[in-house]
């Protein structure tokens, strides 16, 4: 996109309308944010130009308000003559809570649904008077702003109108280890395109305050459960809950993850590189650098591909309920098989035909043998951060059969990236924003979309054996 583009967001001053505002001004689109509060808006913008964001400026609008919308519209013309892209973001929602504490402790909106009806009294109430603001504003302020601003609109050689709806009780997901990094991106990236979000973590209380800080940031959609997906009561837990309160499971992302590994010099190894160094050929240059305990290497596969297995199988009944069910599995390119140095072992998990769940099972405790009897290099295994690379490795080949088992679901994997993250001791090339895109867009897949696909930074790319860049 182009940067003279310009671009409108009606109720651009918080929550879901500023994030809009905040993306669309990242990608070089200038933005008029518009807002009924004039001090609410103006603060707004002023906090994105602070941030760097220069592109962006503020106009009044009440899209209850036919004056304040012939203003905007005469705004426009004078100052850039057409308009390429309308967001209609603003919205009302119909509500007043009047126990915000019994709201938040029972799912938030998951909880709402008809069949709760009378067990919402004295929760939340929707009076009259709310019901009519929330159809001006919602439907006929939209509707007005529209046809407003058509004519300014016919004017650009690609215009655009976004009318932002919910998907409310339709689509939910599940993100594992949702509560920090890419995981937590992904489920504010989700919660802001409308999908029911069900952020797990295996520590409560870090979990809830993920939560809060998305709700506060004006994502009422997400809501939290724990789930430690190495305990097969927990992932049974989650399953219940799901199964009682929304019937179905819409979406699977499955996100966390343990790197196997001990950062004994953090300083050392951010000097020299990062995870650039960690190659086989500076195994022993890495000793007093990072450590890979067998402890650690036997947790790393529990989590990282057993972990994975185990939720699958308890949520793949509730992805059957699904319209259109999707798993996730976010690996990395340390899964990649060239890292294996045994040309056998790598053509055999390479050859999905003729592989077999067992035979992956088999070959996860010949490496555990071997790591703890220190024949990683006399077998052929990957050198440095071994077990993470093992336990992508076979979750991508796991990810391979289970679409062929499951065509009624778009199973795929997906990579973000070296992304900066407490896993990799805040180093990396991408932040955790940019990290999350690829996995959100495979969530998101359209019903026609691939399925049993690696996903490398939005693009699909083979399961290789060749090496690429992390």
């Amino acid at each position: 996109m182009r940067r003279w583009k310009k671009k409108v967001v009606t109720g651009g001053n918080k929550g879901i309308g500023f994030e809009i505002c905040r993306q669309l001004a990242l990608n070089g689109l200038d933005v008029i944010l518009t807002a009924r509060n004039e001090s609410r808006g103006i603060e707004a913008v002023n906090k994105l130009n602070v941030s760097g964001l220069s592109n962006v400026v503020f106009h009044q609008l009440d899209i209850k308000n036919s004056t304040s919308i012939a203003n905007l519209a005469n705004f426009i013309e004078t100052y850039y003559k057409k308009l390429d892209v309308l967001v209609n973001n603003a919205a009302e929602g119909g509500v007043i809570y009047v126990d915000d504490d019994k709201f938040k402790d029972g799912g938030g909106y998951m909880q709402v649904i008809d069949e709760n009806v009378e067990l919402l009294n004295g929760i939340i109430e929707e009076p009259y008077e709310l019901a009519v603001e929330c159809l001006i504003t919602n439907y006929y302020g939209a509707k007005k702003t529209t046809e407003a601003l058509v004519p300014l609109l016919g004017l650009s050689k690609s215009p655009r109108i976004v009318n932002v709806t919910s998907a409310y009780g339709d689509l939910h997901v599940i993100v594992t280890g949702g509560n920090k990094g890419i995981g937590f991106e992904i489920c504010r990236q989700l919660a802001l395109n409308g999908l029911d979000v069900i952020l797990t973590a295996r520590n409560e209380s870090r979990g809830i305050e993920a939560v809060n800080k998305l709700n506060v940031s004006g994502l009422s959609n997400v809501v939290f459960h724990q789930l430690d997906i190495k305990n097969s009561t927990s992932i049974a837990n989650l399953a219940n809950f799901i199964e009682t309160y929304y019937k179905k499971l819409d979406v699977l992302v499955n996100n966390a993850a343990e790197g196997g590994v001990i950062y004994v010099d953090d300083d050392k190894f951010k000097d020299g590189g990062g995870y650039m160094q960690v190659i086989d050929e500076n195994v022993e240059l890495l000793n007093g650098i990072i450590e890979e305990p067998y402890e650690l290497a036997v947790e790393c596969l529990i989590t990282n591909y057993y972990g994975a297995k185990k939720t699958t199988e308890a949520l793949v009944p509730l992805l059957g309920l699904s319209k259109s069910p999707r798993i996730v599995n976010v690996t990395s390119a340390y899964g990649d098989l060239h890292w294996f140095h045994n040309e056998k072992l790598k053509e055999e998990l390479h050859d999905i035909k003729n592989l077999t769940e067992e035979r992956i099972d088999e070959i996860l405790q010949w490496f555990l043998r071997d790591f703890k009897a220190a024949k990683l290099r006399e077998n052929g295994w990957p050198l440095t951060v071994a077990a993470y690379k093992v336990s992508k490795a076979a979750l991508n080949a796991y990810t391979r059969l289970m679409a062929r088992k499951y065509q009624n679901i778009l199973l795929n994997c997906a990579t973000p990236g070296y992304c900066i993250t407490d896993m990799t001791s805040q180093t990396g090339f991408n932040t955790a924003e940019e990290g999350a895109k690829c996995p959100v867009m495979a969530a998101m897949l359209p019903d026609d979309g691939p399925s049993g696909v690696y996903f490398d930074r939005m693009e699909i790319a083979p399961f290789i054996l060749t090496p690429r860049g992390i």
